[in-house]
């Protein structure tokens, strides 16, 4: 394992290559890192939360709210991530977008609109803090 770990490291520092055929098994350990976002304390902000959950309709409606509480965020966007019709390299997110009470959208997004909508709630809602 100590021989292994110097590898990495070695590669790390882009010195070697790691030849897999030596080792008959690579282990990864990863440690975890904290949630940036309850970590944002300053004002004036808008804090958008994005939830990439394995559900869809009311399981993803119920997780983006949940998400919007427990991170205090003002607007969330909850995507299924093992949507066949979007997702990674496409054009489409299949998401839903909720501020507090309200979805202000659902279903097949084109993720270019996704941004729009991001851009133009947060906008609104600095421009209502000043």
């Amino acid at each position: 394992m100590q021989q292994l770990q110097l590898t990495i490291n070695l590669y790390h520092q882009k010195l070697l290559k790691i030849n897999t055929r030596e080792y008959g098994k690579i282990v990864l350990e990863l440690e975890t890192t904290p949630k940036v976002i309850k970590n944002i304390l300053k004002k004036p902000r808008y804090i958008v939360a994005f939830v990439a959950e394995t559900l869809s309709g009311d399981e993803l409606l119920n997780k983006a709210r949940e998400k919007l509480i427990e991170y205090g965020a003002n607007l969330v966007v909850g995507n299924n991530v093992l949507s066949a019709k979007a997702g990674f390299a496409k054009e489409y997110l299949e998401a839903i977008i909720i501020i507090k009470d309200d979805v202000v959208a659902s279903g097949l997004l084109l993720k270019y609109e996704i941004a729009r909508l991001i851009l133009d709630k947060a906008h609104e809602g600095l421009s209502l803090n000043k």
